[in-house]
């Protein structure tokens, strides 16, 4: 019981969540595709002196192609905590010289607006979305530093490639 009601449970079930939405949307569009879903240990085994992403995706759909780190955020850690993760993303983007964005899943839709404010004017291609709102292919994402409009999982592919200086 203790294992099924666990906190690693929930966000292990919302990282999967989130890519099994993922496949369901490509399924249904015939130009959409998830051609890469990495698991946290293969985030670790690739990236871990750096960054510790919950996941890692391709995503493609109508000839665009978007690379980005996934954080599943539960609401257990602290903003700063959270937003502090950052920096390992720009120290990656430095030295991969790409950028790729970091998209925070979040579990609870109170927490959107204060992990916003918290991200503040950051260099590097970020946006929050909230689980259970709508599949995250379709027009969830709110990137940093923008009020709106939110934008579908592939139009994030613009939001940069070249690392931040």
């Amino acid at each position: 019981m203790a294992l099924a009601a666990g906190q690693r449970t929930a966000h292990t079930l919302g990282v999967n969540g989130f890519f099994c939405a993922l496949h369901k949307a490509a399924r249904e569009r015939p130009d959409a595709e998830v051609a890469a879903w990495w698991s946290e240990r293969r985030c670790a085994a690739e990236w871990g002196e750096l960054v510790r992403p919950d996941a890692y995706g391709i995503w493609e759909e109508s000839g665009r192609r978007v690379e980005f780190f996934l954080e599943h955020d539960t609401g257990s850690e602290p903003l700063s905590r959270v937003t502090g993760k950052l920096a390992g993303y720009r120290d990656l983007a430095e030295a991969d010289e790409t950028a790729r964005p970091v998209l925070f899943w979040l579990a609870q839709p109170g927490r959107e607006p204060g992990l916003r404010k918290a991200l503040g004017a950051t260099v590097l291609p970020v946006a929050t979305a909230v689980a259970g709102t709508d599949n995250p292919a379709n027009a969830i994402w709110l990137a940093a530093g923008e009020g709106a409009p939110r934008r579908r999982l592939a139009q994030l592919a613009t939001l940069g490639t070249r690392a931040p200086r």
